[in-house]
């Protein structure tokens, strides 16, 4: 049954992150909604009839669509580990999203699991509770796939591996080895954990994508669920060491991150899969060395930072953003091989990256800076020196010197009571720099603080 097929991947995702984040507004579904009525009692026939990973499978969908008494169900499946992975931070999310629709019995369940939730989770998880926006009803799509995607899917199903090579070798491009969803087939193998249908896609990839250029070409580019994540996250993430090494044979890359910033190596450092993480964390200083050394030499990140994901993000980011040329070319802001590639060869023959400074110091008893507005740097130790100098030149004590490369912004802010003036960390925008600086302001005062001013340096 198709449905297992599916179950399996959803599985495979919902154990490495929390529900996907809607991006519109809150919609609580109500009873009188006919697709989510129907696919609720649909899930209670199935489960009656002994079909319960398919009930699963369709609860999973009526809950991402704000069916409340499928968050029930939901809830329930991960708490006892019934078909559904046991785990209380799924357990606890759907639980809450039901209690916050009014669901008296599902706000005292939710309370219940919140001792079970581990400290370091907690922040996380109510910050994706609080987010999180269920779906709106698709509208029906013009034309569903068709030709050869339902009968590859179909021996997918039968693990019928020669039917498999043979429908495989009628594909004309990559797009022919989705299914009418949209989901790539190595994603269900990958997920079911079926090898040698793996390898039998990897060697049609090889055939039907151009020849791959390690330095620059990102072979899975079309192979991506909606979330971001690739065939290396899924197997990662599932603890599957034998096809992690397959798809790093196959020039897969492990540094293409998922909407929330992770690596695959990231999701198998939290599922605990030292070995794997290890692994793919050795490829990586290789498919990342450039892009990490430029990042570094030029200021965009400190020494060591570029293991941590919201710094490494921030970084490539402002270097994207002060790249113009990588605006041009629709950049996302993920880290790919396309990426890596451009920001190489442009920094290669347009070395310059422009700092620019921000100094403070106290003469007597105020407190002053400058932020050079006119005036650019080729290198963030010029900025410093020249901020350094301009204090020296106004005879200031304390002199401290803040910079911030093309691409990103400073925001300085002033106590009401009087005082130093603090600076935000480099920033992408005038906004997150100003929120940055009165953030750092206010844990120096109860009084309150306003920002004096903000600025950014232009693309070069």
């Amino acid at each position: 049954m198709r449905a297992l097929w599916h179950l399996a991947l959803i599985i495979a995702v919902s154990t490495l992150s929390y529900p996907a984040l809607s991006a519109g507004p809150d919609q609580q579904s109500k009873p009188t909604d006919v697709a989510s009525i129907g696919d609720y009692f649909d899930g209670l026939r199935a489960w009656e009839l002994g079909e319960h990973p398919t009930a699963a499978v369709i609860w999973l969908k009526a809950a991402e669509f704000g069916d409340v008494r499928a968050m029930l169900k939901v809830a329930e499946l991960y708490e006892h580990g019934d078909i559904l992975p046991r785990t209380s931070t799924l357990a606890y999310f759907w639980f809450s999203q039901a209690g916050r629709r009014g669901d008296g019995p599902a706000r005292m369940a939710a309370d219940r699991l919140r001792s079970q939730i581990p400290a370091a989770d907690s922040t996380n998880l109510e910050l994706a509770i609080g987010s999180w926006r269920p779906k709106s009803f698709p509208a029906a799509a013009p034309n569903e796939k068709d030709g050869n995607a339902g009968d590859l899917f179909s021996a997918l199903e039968a693990r019928d591996l020669e039917a498999f090579r043979a429908y495989l070798s009628q594909a004309i491009n990559e797009g022919d080895l989705v299914d009418a969803k949209g989901t790539p087939a190595i994603f269900l193998a990958i997920a079911t954990k079926q090898l040698e249908f793996i390898r039998a896609q990897l060697s049609r990839f090889d055939e039907l994508l151009p020849p791959i250029n390690r330095e620059g070409l990102d072979p899975n580019r079309n192979l991506t669920l909606s979330n971001g994540m690739t065939p290396l996250h899924i197997a990662a993430g599932l603890g599957q060491a034998e096809i992690v090494r397959m798809l790093i044979s196959d020039h897969f890359s492990t540094a293409v991150q998922d909407q929330d910033g992770a690596w695959p190596s990231d999701l198998a450092e939290r599922k605990h899969f030292t070995g794997i993480a290890n692994l793919l964390r050795a490829q990586q200083d290789i498919d990342t060395h450039d892009i990490k050394r430029i990042l570094e030499d030029q200021g965009y990140i400190a020494p060591g930072g570029f293991a941590n994901p919201v710094s490494r993000q921030l970084a490539v980011k402002m270097f994207q953003q002060g790249r113009f040329f990588l605006t041009r070319i629709g950049s996302t802001g993920y880290l790919n091989f396309s990426t890596l590639k451009a920001a190489a060869d442009e920094s290669q023959n347009s070395p310059s990256i422009y700092f620019l400074a921000i100094a403070r110091w106290k003469k007597g008893n105020y407190f002053y800076y400058d932020g050079f507005k006119n005036k650019l740097f080729p290198k963030a130790s010029d900025a410093v020196s020249a901020g350094q100098e301009y204090c020296h030149t106004e005879s200031g004590r304390g002199c401290k010197v803040n910079v911030t490369p093309a691409g990103g912004c400073m925001g300085v802010a002033k106590p009401t009571e009087g005082g130093e003036f603090t600076v935000s960390r480099a920033m992408l925008t005038e906004n997150e720099a100003s929120q940055d600086a009165l953030a750092q302001c206010r844990l120096g005062t109860s009084k309150g603080c306003s920002i004096d001013i903000t600025i950014c340096v232009p693309s070069n």
